[in-house]
């Protein structure tokens, strides 16, 4: 147990029960509110404690949410946390595991497509263009939820896998995919006015997640996922968002 001192005293921990979403699936989960930050525990052959929304919050006092776990009801055999990009360099004398992370640092969106990107891809997006590809951005009203519905239910399996939104009605992607569009900006890629392709850009404050990109596979020589990239990449420089 740590030693606590005035500025990580524990705080009383709010414990209950949250459902939500796990690759498609309701998941309850136990969770914990300390100094106004939810902390999750997921279930396996240990019971692991982290940050809610770890992709979008940085911990404030580690030693202070330990003392409060040690005062609540919560059991947690490992407490995790991670410092969000760009804070690479670790700052506590905890155990620390490097994690493998896909990033894209952005200076802007031409110094992407002169310099970070080669000849293929520049060339995927404008074959994109040419094909009538129109990539804007969308608003989340309910013919782009349609839209999303029919990509969705167009084929079960995907890279190798079951696709997990497969089979889901117009009501059940509305609902879970409104959760988050606080921070979500949507992009959509249209052929002939159809939905096409889409993508969520969340705002992490220090970065943009990719949260959600995908497309019509009976369109895939029209490279979609391309044209998509190239927004998004536009969109990070318009917010600031330099990775």
């Amino acid at each position: 147990m740590l030693e606590t001192t005035a500025s990580n005293a524990p705080q009383p921990a709010e414990v209950y029960v949250k459902e939500t979403e796990v690759n498609g699936k309701t998941a309850s989960f136990e969770c914990a509110k300390i100094n106004g930050q939810t902390y999750c525990v997921t279930r396996g052959l240990l019971r692991v404690m982290s940050l809610e929304d770890d992709w979008y919050e940085d911990i404030n006092d580690p030693a202070s949410v330990i003392a409060g776990l040690n005062e609540s009801d919560t059991r947690a055999d490992i407490f995790t946390f991670w410092q969000r990009l760009p804070d690479v360099e670790p700052k506590y004398q905890y155990h620390t595991e490097w994690e493998s992370l896909a990033v894209l640092p952005i200076k802007s969106f031409d110094y992407w497509w002169n310099k970070q990107i080669k000849d293929k891809t520049r060339n995927m997006v404008r074959k994109a263009k040419k094909a009538g590809i129109e990539v804007r951005e969308a608003s989340y009203d309910d013919v782009f939820v349609q839209g999303m519905t029919d990509i969705f239910n167009e084929t079960p399996v995907r890279q190798g896998r079951q696709f997990w939104h497969y089979g889901k009605d117009f009501e059940t992607v509305k609902r879970q995919f409104s959760r988050f569009l606080f921070r979500e900006e949507l992009i959509g890629a249209y052929y002939g006015g159809e939905l096409v392709g889409f993508a969520m850009l969340a705002n992490a404050g220090k970065y943009g997640v990719l949260g959600q990109i995908i497309s019509k596979i009976k369109h895939r020589d029209k490279a979609i996922n391309n044209a998509l990239i190239a927004k998004v990449v536009e969109k990070c420089e318009t917010k600031q968002l330099p990775i």
